[in-house]
């Protein structure tokens, strides 16, 4: 049987009622600009001893930087950020990345590729050079989301490949749920199929389906409904479960 963690991206506003609700997050705060160390030790602290913190990715990383505002963080080009090239301004943006993950004890990190970051060789080269020559051995997961125009099979295989742990919303455009997958998964959920909540029956199809799973499964929702979602599953698993 699957372990089952639910929770939110990002932070609602009360922490700590949050940490004696769920048991783990998707700190988004931290695509938009770094996060000190002192705040993140502190949340680091707070959390349950088996609380989850995946920290989404710096955007400097991942982003096109065509599409880029603003001054770059580090003396390099514009031109050197994002998209996962295997540059000196990527290496330095990543090294920011990785201290903030040890520092908060993350159990994965994000990596959000845009719809640019298309399957082609050139994406397959820079993923390939960024993980072996920059990332290398990490004490924690990536997690990957790519967007665009992505066959599915194929992203599984990249992620399979690369050692990733896919991101995937099961209410996804083909309005159907996906294979569960080998190991673990990570599902990033905003609405189902279109509507801004789930209804009692809607978590009840997503508790049976995350039943198939072995791995740990991790189960954040997105959006302005956010909590009250994660709460509505939270209350399923216990009814079901008998916890």
């Amino acid at each position: 049987m699957t372990m089952i963690k639910i929770g939110c991206g990002p932070f609602p506003p009360s922490r700590r009622a949050y940490f004696e609700r769920f048991r783990t997050v998707e700190l988004s705060d931290t695509w938009f600009e770094p996060v000190g160390d002192k705040t993140l030790t502190k949340w680091k602290n707070k959390a349950p001893e088996d609380f989850d913190y995946h920290l989404a990715a710096w955007g400097w990383l991942t982003f096109d930087p065509l599409d880029a505002d603003g001054t770059p963080p580090f003396a390099h080009p514009k031109r050197d950020f994002g998209l996962l090239q295997p540059t000196e301004a990527n290496r330095e943006v990543w090294q920011v990345i990785d201290r903030q993950a040890r520092t908060l004890g993350a159990r994965s990190v994000l990596l959000k590729t845009p719809a640019t970051f298309a399957p082609s060789t050139r994406s397959r080269d820079h993923l390939e050079a960024f993980k072996r020559d920059i990332i290398g051995e990490v004490p924690y997961q990536l997690l990957w989301e790519p967007r665009g125009i992505w066959d599915a099979e194929e992203r599984l295989a990249w992620a399979d490949e690369y050692g990733l742990t896919l991101v995937v919303d099961p209410h996804g455009e083909d309005r159907r749920f996906p294979e569960p997958p080998e190991g673990d998964a990570y599902y990033a959920i905003t609405a189902p199929w279109g509507r801004t909540y789930f209804s009692k029956d809607d978590l009840f199809d997503l508790f049976d389906f995350l039943q198939g799973h072995q791995g740990t499964t991790w189960v954040v929702f997105r959006g302005q409904d956010r909590q009250r979602n994660a709460e509505g599953l939270v209350k399923v698993l216990a009814e079901e479960l008998g916890l």
